[in-house]
């Protein structure tokens, strides 16, 4: 059985159960910065920095969460 070992060999894990943990873990910081992308946005709105949201800003957004997706699931982080 394939096992994966993580925090310098303290811990020995079942590869199937690193990938698990590993996707999810992801998928809970993407939401996190997803959160405060838009968190950000309104409250740039709200102080007047910027008039409104427009399509400029979530485009950047959306190339941002592309870049991060692109990062975290690169095939090199999975067992």
């Amino acid at each position: 059985m394939k096992t994966k070992k993580t925090f310098y060999g303290l811990i020995d894990m079942n590869a199937t159960l690193y990938n698990i943990l590993y996707t999810l873990l992801c998928v809970c910081v993407l939401l996190c910065v997803l959160a405060l992308m838009v968190y950000g946005l309104t409250g740039l709105e709200r102080e007047f920095v910027i008039e409104s949201v427009q399509i400029k800003h979530l485009v950047l957004v959306y190339a941002i969460m592309t870049f991060l997706i692109y990062r975290l699931f690169s095939k090199k982080h999975y067992a």
